[in-house]
């Protein structure tokens, strides 16, 4: 009864963290959660499986090799959706020094604690797994040609290896996550491990929210590309390992059915099909084992580092305060003196400095943004982006493009991350000290997210497009996307009521039927900049200075229409409590 209580605890704290609002109701959050796990899993098993009833006359070699695309997919999906909601729950994964505040007090073993908290990790990781692969694994079956007589036993047996290997790459990616983390944790300390835990996890959403966008695009002919070619890279694969463990599980299924004559534009396609497949029945083995001994490595260091970290409970630990370093103070001078000069812009500037660093909601957030700037990016350009572009007229659209792509995705992310409160009970601070004009503040807001994101972003995109186009074109095109960046910045913050980073979160009402057309309009005007961008480069040398000044000016009217429609606006500081369920179901008499 004791332990059973602890566990219910600590899976309710697994929801009383910063991705969720004080004011939240924690079961409605669980349930739009899981929903669309489950949602979002089901959608795509369906149309895996549709697309193979609409293909009766498959045989079987074409359809074991296009079965070791689709197993791929299902594989890393998995992988990757438990080592992102590992490193979404980063900071509930161990205990912390609330649970020795809370608990450490009462007469209760550490074991038990200890126990507990791990017994709750475990539940919430194994919920979520089965939770994702339910449906691949129910729809597995059918994901086979009607034509192919594979029975019941043979349906069988694809059905558990499905589920089987999903689920065993599901808690690959969260061990792998869990022993990362508590690894580091044993070796570097506490206080050591807090510096570096902040950036690890924002490179770890960027990374593993990147491999899910760009997983569909990178799943199709994994027989010939990764598994066929003698190299490292499909040796060191983690998903490539659960991909062979299952065709050694089940591969024999459809490859020992019996041939019979395919259509004629068929039997080329099937011939070599079922002797690439079956020459690859070697590297299933070798990999099969090795997915096996990965999954052991990855628990037993799991279950090391825990248990290493868990010989005392945490402690509290308290900062000393340090004189500051001659590069802060040089950093806060030129913020004072050229980037925010009055007080309430360094009061907005240095707040959202802060909170983006510091707050996990902003972090993740931003990091998502990046991952799908990236993808964008590599979508857009793929291999024509790394190869040296001598005539600029015929150089691609998309290698101009996508700094534009990047900076709208980023800023995008920072706009959304704005809305999100630093400290939900900060608003009545703020009420205390407001004045009424929350122009300076927000230009604060503005300048510091040009700061910390826009200007990395253009720095490091100008050493790559001065490889591929030239010092010169780099250095324009840089700062057409500087200009480009202050004029996106004033067009999402134009008109915005609410003061950032400090207002309850408001979510947009009419987001489905706003968000399509907003991606239109992002995609039709980055693609039209570079087209112009393009043309001004190549037609005189005085047109790029044009370009960059008429994008300055807009920006400029734009940011002027804003101050002199805010004269007359009402900016919310204050955050209402949410309504109870009563009065949103407008039950309240």
């Amino acid at each position: 009864m004791r332990d059973r209580l602890l566990v219910r605890h600590f899976l309710w704290r697994f929801l009383e963290h910063d991705f969720i609002s004080a004011n939240a109701d924690r079961r409605e959050a669980l349930s739009v959660v899981g929903g669309a796990v489950i949602s979002i899993s089901l959608f795509f098993s369906a149309l895996i499986a549709i697309e193979y009833q609409f293909s009766n006359f498959m045989p079987p070699g074409i359809a074991s090799q296009q079965s070791v695309d689709d197993r791929f997919m299902f594989v890393t999906s998995s992988m990757f959706v438990m080592a992102l909601l590992a490193v979404a729950l980063w900071d509930a994964l161990a205990l912390d020094a609330r649970d020795t505040a809370v608990l450490g007090i009462l007469p209760l073993p550490r074991a038990v604690i200890v126990r507990s908290k791990y017994c709750a990790v475990a539940l919430v990781a194994g919920a979520a797994d089965l939770a994702w692969n339910l449906a691949p694994t129910l729809f597995r079956s059918a994901s086979v040609p009607i034509t192919l007589p594979i029975g019941f036993r043979g349906g069988l047996v694809l059905t558990l290896a499905q589920g089987t290997v999903t689920v065993a790459a599901g808690a690959f990616g969260f061990l792998s996550v869990v022993a990362l983390r508590e690894g580091l944790t044993a070796v570097l300390g506490q206080r050591h491990f807090r510096v570096v835990a902040a950036p690890l996890q924002a490179a770890l959403v960027v990374v593993l929210t990147s491999v899910l966008l760009l997983l569909p695009a990178t799943s199709r002919h994994v027989s010939r590309n990764w598994l066929a070619r003698e190299g490292v890279a499909s040796r060191i694969l983690p998903p490539l390992w659960f991909v062979g463990l299952h065709e050694m599980l089940a591969g024999s299924v459809i490859d020992s059915l019996p041939r019979t004559r395919p259509d004629p534009y068929l039997v080329a396609q099937e011939r070599e099909a079922t002797t690439l497949y079956r020459s690859l029945w070697p590297r299933y083995h070798e990999l099969g084992r090795t997915a096996v001994t990965a999954l052991a490595v990855a628990t037993l260091l799991s279950v090391i580092a825990c248990a290493w970290n868990s010989r005392r409970l945490p402690s509290l630990m308290i900062h000393r305060r340090h004189n500051a370093a001659p590069g802060r103070l040089l950093s806060k001078w030129i913020v004072a003196n050229l980037v925010a000069r009055s007080p309430l812009q360094q009061a907005g500037f240095w707040f959202t400095w802060q909170s983006l660093s510091r707050r996990v909601t902003h972090r993740t957030t931003l990091a998502s943004a990046i991952a799908v700037g990236l993808s964008l990016v590599a979508i857009a350009v793929r291999e024509r982006g790394l190869a040296v572009q001598k005539d600029l007229a015929s150089a691609p659209l998309a290698l101009f493009a996508a700094q534009s792509l990047l900076l709208v995705s980023i800023l995008t992310g920072f706009r959304h991350a704005a809305q999100l409160p630093a400290e939900l009970r900060a608003s009545g601070t703020f009420s205390l000290a407001w004045r009424g004009d929350p122009a300076p503040f927000l230009s604060g807001v503005k300048r510091a997210g040009w700061v910390a994101l826009a200007l990395p972003t253009l720095s490091l995109l100008f050493f790559w497009h001065a490889a591929m186009l030239g010092v010169r074109v780099a250095g324009w095109h840089a700062a057409t996307g500087a200009a480009f960046s202050v004029l996106i910045i004033e067009l999402l913050f134009l008109r915005y009521r609410r003061l950032p980073l400090v207002s309850g979160y408001a979510p947009i009402a009419d987001l489905k039927s706003r968000g399509p057309m907003y991606v239109v309009a992002v995609l039709l005007g980055c693609y039209s900049l570079a087209w112009i961008e393009q043309t001004t480069l190549t037609t005189s040398s005085s047109a790029p200075i044009m370009l960059v000044v008429g994008i300055v000016a807009i920006a400029g009217g734009v940011a002027a229409y804003d101050r002199a429609w805010r004269s007359s606006a009402v900016i919310l500081v204050d955050d209402d409590d949410s309504p109870l369920p009563t009065q949103r179901l407008n039950l309240a008499g």
